[in-house]
């Protein structure tokens, strides 16, 4: 039997396509504190943490949001992210992508300050109908904490995929608002 993921993540895009809702299950042995990228920090928002059942909230401090003995328990949280405040904000590491975004997941992650590196993570994304996620995440399905903190970018909203098998892999054609700028059998002849 695999073992848990030292990060579980479980992000819900919501229905406007604006704002994440996240939770994160962190395994013992990181930081007592997390963090998101500097410039992202003010689009966080509804911060708590898990325990005994309850939930309870936790204030930003200095752009870092301490969890008592999150080190040697672990920690449970729960964190919201707003995609297009951020987005309006160059620094902050969102973008926008058509009417949706794009960002790397150290700018809407919440994580911990200081981790053990190589441990196995998971991250599973739900949409609502007619919105997409897409990451450059290793398809396997196998990231590790590393591949969350450093990952590559990843895009959210009304998208159009198109996913072309190449050799040892499979690479995906994303546009926003759903319009490549190919019409299918140009894309098939492109990506082949």
């Amino acid at each position: 039997m695999a073992a848990s993921p030292a990060w579980d993540i479980r992000a819900r895009l919501l229905p406007d396509g604006h704002s994440l809702a996240l939770e994160g299950r962190f395994a013992p042995g990181d930081a007592d504190a997390f963090m998101v990228d500097s410039a992202a920090a003010p689009f966080l928002a509804e911060v708590e943490s898990e325990a005994g059942g309850q939930w309870r909230a936790v204030p930003e401090t200095g752009g870092r949001w301490p969890v008592a003995d999150a080190e040697a328990r672990g920690a449970h949280l729960r964190w919201r992210f707003d995609l297009a405040a951020a987005a309006k904000v160059w620094r902050s590491g969102v973008r926008p992508f058509g009417s949706g975004f794009m960002a790397r997941p150290r700018a809407w992650l919440l994580r911990p300050e200081t981790f053990m590196p190589g441990r196995a993570a998971r991250l599973v994304v739900e949409t609502p109908p007619g919105l997409s996620f897409i990451s450059g995440l290793d398809p396997s399905g196998r990231p590790t904490v590393d591949d969350l903190d450093e990952g590559p970018e990843a895009a959210f909203g009304p998208l159009r995929i198109q996913r072309f098998p190449v050799k040892g892999g499979t690479l995906a054609a994303v546009a926003p608002d759903g319009d490549l700028p190919l019409t299918p059998a140009q894309e098939s002849r492109w990506f082949k």
